[in-house]
Parts: structure tokens; C-alpha cells; sequence
């Protein structure tokens, strides 16, 4: 359960002082056992009735109930340029959404959702905390989620900064090719990635199902450099 893992991160030391450093991690899984402990509720009872519901997100789940076990996309594999696309090996990373006890429920991981429910959350973010006809956040705390949260450092070596929750493509990144400096990114693990340029009102969607796999950053950025020659 969230609650016995994060006690056992809570034992152990800081890394860094917070805002000091950038480290991928457990952070959010913490933020997730925190909302439970101040609502009252369990972290995937508060993700329903706060954000997924009012959003209209009707088909994001941790674990798919019984009806819509059918509708999983397959995960497929492409370690090297040279391999051929197969079938992943390892049945949890296939199946985890559909079997097993699901009792985890993570905050920074295991969500699976569909392309249309993944833009809702995209658009709530590009409208500074609203869709749906619903407010969830106000414009200056979304304002506040896009701004430089780690100082000096930067995401691994993208030269990119980091939010709440939120990459931030920067000049002088490494990884974000067209989108303009300022736009939100992050991805997930089996080759999914978003990109929110608000200078361009726009929003960007890459879903593949694939892990791991070689073309993962090519396709992105090509992806994206495609979007913006585009625009007008």
C-alpha cells in the first residue's frame, strides 16, 4: 500500500535539501500519501472525486474494471535500432493494469488512460486550471507549477528546469527542438509524452506502448519539429 512505502521513505535520508538538486524519484508518491492523510480519503478515492470525474475523465484508472479489460493495448519492445518490434517478455509490465492484488496505488506512477482522457488533462493545464465548465486550480497556482522549483540545476543534462510536477523546456534545452521556451513536457514509461506550449495554444500527444525502445527520442522530437513547421 502507498502508505507502507512511503514510511519506509520516510526513514531513510534526504538526498539533498529540497530545491537544491533534481532527482527523479518517489517525490510524488509522498504528495500522494500526504493528500490521503490530509483529506481523509485514499489517494485513488481523491483522484476521482477531485480531478478525474469533474474532468470527464472516464476511462483513467490504476487497475480497469472487468468491463474494459478488453480495451488494454498490448505492449510491444524494440531495445536496438536493428531489433525487430516483439512482444514485451515480462507479463507484469503487460498486465499490471488487469491483474495481480491492486492495493498500489502510486502518485507519481501507474495510471493508464487513453489519448482523449490524457488531452483533458493537458488542456486543464494549458487553461490554468479549468476544463470541463469546472476550476480545480486557480490560474496563479498552475503558474506557480510551471515555475523553476530546483534553482541552478537542470533535468539529467536537457538544460531543461523542473516545476510541480512539470518539465520546463528552457532556451538553452537539449530536448525540446521547436517549442517555445517555457512550454511543459514530461513522458512515461512506455513511450507516452506531452508537450504544452502556451505561447502557441497548443498542445502536443506521442502514445506508442512500446518498452523499452530505440527510436523513443527520435520519434518525439520529430514529432514535435513536424507539429511546429506546421504552424502558421
Amino acid at each position: 500500500m502507498l502508505r507502507d512505502v512511503v514510511d519506509k521513505i520516510a526513514g531513510r535520508p534526504l538526498l539533498s535539501d529540497p530545491g537544491t538538486q533534481f532527482t527523479y524519484g518517489l517525490n510524488t508518491d509522498v504528495i500522494g500519501r500526504l493528500i490521503e492523510v490530509l483529506s481523509g480519503l485514499s489517494f485513488v478515492e481523491y483522484l476521482r472525486k477531485k480531478i478525474l470525474d469533474p474532468l470527464g475523465m472516464n476511462d483513467t484508472y490504476f487497475y480497469l474494471p472487468a468491463e474494459k479489460t478488453n480495451r488494454l493495448v498490448e505492449l510491444y519492445s524494440k531495445g536496438n535500432i536493428g531489433d525487430k518490434l516483439t512482444l514485451h517478455t515480462n507479463d507484469t509490465y503487460r498486465k499490471f493494469a488487469i491483474t495481480g492484488q491492486k492495493t498500489y496505488f502510486s502518485g507519481g506512477a501507474g495510471l493508464v488512460s487513453t489519448v482523449q482522457d490524457y488531452a483533458k488533462i493537458c488542456q486543464f493545464i494549458l487553461n490554468k486550471g479549468e476544463f470541463n465548465g469546472k476550476r480545480l486550480l486557480s490560474r496563479s497556482t498552475v503558474d506557480l507549477m510551471a515555475r523553476n522549483q530546483i534553482g541552478d540545476s537542470f533535468v539529467w543534462d536537457r538544460q531543461d528546469k523542473f516545476g510541480l510536477g512539470l518539465q520546463i523546456i528552457t532556451p538553452d534545452s537539449h530536448y525540446g527542438d521547436n517549442a517555445s521556451p517555457g512550454s511543459l513536457t514530461w513522458g512515461g514509461m512506455y513511450c507516452s509524452e506531452y508537450t504544452i506550449d502556451p505561447k502557441e495554444d497548443l498542445i502536443l500527444l506521442v502514445f506508442t506502448n512500446v518498452h523499452p525502445y530505440a527510436h523513443y527520442s527520435d520519434i518525439v522530437r520529430k514529432f514535435r519539429i513536424l507539429v511546429y513547421q506546421a504552424l502558421l
